[in-house]
């Protein structure tokens, strides 16, 4: 799961140069929004998993008896 989109260095051979002329933003926003909502839909599968969306930690302080 934790998977991250790492970055391209133009000197990548898998690099290819696209000028802003030649960038479709609808298909760019759509790619995003898929690649969001796996993401979303994998958390929640973890989540349903465990049984919970959230994990909370709890902090209790213990008085040290000093006044």
């Amino acid at each position: 799961m934790g998977e991250r989109m790492g970055f391209k260095s133009i000197l990548d051979p898998e690099f290819k140069y696209r000028n802003a002329a030649s960038t479709d933003l609808r298909k760019t926003f759509e790619r995003i929004r898929r690649e969001q909502q796996r993401v979303e839909q994998e958390r929640q599968n973890v989540a349903d998993e465990y049984g919970s969306a959230k994990v909370v930690a709890r902090i209790t302080h213990r008085n040290r008896g000093t006044t």
